[in-house]
């Protein structure tokens, strides 16, 4: 793509702003931590994108653009210190400048051109945003032979999480199907918005919920494992790698095995990555933050904002056959995701509070998240035999996505959709390398795989599970050939969520 393809376009923006600002958002709290412990001032955003319905010509897109920063509060946040030097606040904008680009693609096949727009939406991960100044918003407006066809946005996690940002991707097609019907616009979503959200957070009654989650979070502390993987290595030249699989059989063996269980397809998942965690490390328990969605509140349901929070869930894997990890593993993360709203001060207090009354330090560096936005089983996932989900297993393949010099985990399991393969799904592992070897990841991802096809044709006992999920690590396991590139992802690990 060369660069007289490409056009920038500004457009202004007004719409009703706030007086005053107020303090950040549980979960935005958390995201802005993240932004300097995690990412290490990377930039730290979410990309998600859809098709243009046909008939539209670009004034008509940059005006549903412009009406779409109209209607969500987020998008015309910023974000800086309060008075005096005090802790972040936001503060909700009544006008603004929106920088939009146009890519004109060439006449290519479709692969080809999704391709090119994938390239494009990494890039976009990439935008530097100033927090504290400018529009939290980056589109991208695709057109193909003269015609706009598609569009890309960007935003800054701590803007919307990907549940969010769905949202806002569903609003912007709503729009622009109204636009080229000639019908009024949509009614905007109704609920809570992030400065209403922060006050009410503040108020009793959110002190209140506050209170009660962390009620949970402290005895869910009390049994959390002290760690999992320890660091017992020197940690490779890019000390965390990301690896993962793209595989036909995994939804074929998830939707299964839910199915049977009459559970969600990421109930399943987990049931088998605790497994194969827990008897890798020799471990009778498993301790992870899942990523909660936070959005079973009618006023937060459809709010184009950043409401996930890591939630800790202490998992039971030894002595259990596979029935019995998944019953274990949904009343485990349930029980979880009952305490998933909290101020993140307060969680913080407890894992303290907790250490020095046990004496030791908790690891709470590792994660599981879906972020897929569908979870239930597919039909053909349903009617498909054992001997069919085995057969897909040997188009499984694995690749090494990503290796990064400083993050903050020990490791982290992650589950993909597939943009354009809607019959795979991508299972990647993220691992500190001073405590697991990359071979030995790669070899684990596999494990969940053979796990979940072989739990297809039988009801596994203890014993099977345990020689099933076990990973031996090997003298080799440091020796992993370089990874041939980064994966385009449309969600990152923090801010997916899962329910």
């Amino acid at each position: 793509m060369t660069t007289d393809t490409r056009t920038i376009h500004t457009l202004s923006v007004t719409a009703p702003g706030r007086p005053g600002h107020a303090p950040l958002t549980w979960g935005q709290r958390q995201v802005y931590r993240d932004m300097f412990r995690a990412a290490d001032g990377r930039p730290y955003n979410d990309v998600g994108g859809a098709l243009l319905p046909p008939g539209l010509d670009l004034d008509t897109v940059f005006d549903v653009l412009v009406e779409l920063v109209r209607r969500h509060e987020s998008l015309r946040t910023t974000f800086g210190p309060g008075p005096s030097g005090g802790g972040p606040v936001q503060r909700v904008a009544a006008s603004g400048t929106l920088h939009v680009e146009v890519v004109d693609l060439p006449d290519l096949p479709r692969d080809a051109l999704f391709s090119l727009v994938m390239r494009e939406d990494q890039r976009l991960m990439g935008t530097r945003f100033n927090l504290d100044s400018e529009l939290l918003l980056r589109p991208v407006v695709f057109r193909h032979r003269g015609t706009p066809s598609g569009v890309s946005l960007a935003v800054p996690k701590i803007v919307a999480d990907l549940s969010g940002l769905r949202l806002l991707v569903a609003d912007l097609v709503a729009l622009a199907e109204a636009a080229r019907d000639g019908r009024a616009a949509p009614a905007p979503p109704v609920g809570r918005q992030p400065f209403d959200q922060a006050l009410f957070e503040q108020s009793s009654e959110g002190r209140r919920v506050g209170r009660s989650s962390l009620r949970r979070i402290r005895k869910e502390l009390e049994a959390f494992p002290a760690d999992l993987f320890t660091a017992s290595a020197e940690p490779m030249p890019q000390r965390y790698w990301r690896g993962g699989i793209t595989s036909r059989a995994l939804p074929l063996a998830v939707g299964a095995l839910a199915a049977r269980h009459r559970t969600s397809t990421t109930v399943v998942l987990l049931a088998a990555a605790v497994a194969v965690l827990g008897h890798t490390a020799g471990r009778p328990d498993v301790g992870l933050q899942l990523i909660s969605r936070n959005r079973h509140d009618l006023l937060q349901r459809d709010v184009v904002s950043t409401v996930v929070q890591n939630v800790p869930a202490t998992f039971r894997v030894g002595g259990s056959g596979f029935s019995e990890l998944v019953r274990t593993t949904w009343s485990a993360a349930m029980r979880a995701y009952r305490g998933a709203r909290f101020d993140l001060a307060d969680m913080a207090e407890a894992v303290r509070e907790v250490e020095r009354s046990r004496g030791e330090a908790i690891d709470l560096d590792c994660y599981f998240n879906d972020t897929r936005a569908d979870q239930a089983p597919r039909p053909e996932a349903v009617r498909a035999s054992a001997e069919r989900i085995r057969e897909a297993q040997a188009d499984t393949e694995f690749q090494w996505e990503e290796h990064v010099e400083h993050d903050a985990l020990s490791v982290f399991v992650e589950v993909f959709d597939q943009p354009t393969h809607p019959e795979l799904m991508r299972l990647c592992l993220y691992v500190d390398t001073a405590r697991v070897a990359p071979g030995l990841a790669r070899r684990m991802l596999l494990a969940v795989e053979r796990l979940l096809v072989e739990a297809v044709e039988r009801d596994l006992s203890p014993a099977e599970v345990a020689a099933l999920a076990a990973v031996e690590p090997r003298e080799d396991d440091r020796h992993e050939a370089e990874y041939s590139g980064t994966v385009p992802r449309r969600g990152s690990w923090r801010t997916g969520g899962t329910e």
